[in-house]
């Protein structure tokens, strides 16, 4: 889950990326004031090490996770 503080409508881009650089997700979304939250599904992505990466607002936010 993506929580958003969200004051206007706005255009962002989420993505997965493997260990080795591929991209494996990708969803581009018009957040709105009412929509607060974003579900990505990942338990069709095989068991390793992820970066994921949300862009908005010309800004870039990336976390590494695990997926057992």
């Amino acid at each position: 889950n993506i929580p958003e503080n969200i004051e206007n409508s706005h255009k962002s881009k989420i993505s997965i990326y493997n260990i080795l650089g591929k991209r494996v997700y990708q969803d581009d979304l018009l957040a709105t004031k009412s929509e607060k939250i974003h579900r990505i599904m990942i338990s069709d992505l095989p068991t390793g090490i992820y970066l994921f990466e949300y862009c908005v607002n010309n800004e870039r936010y990336t976390s590494k996770f695990i997926k057992h």
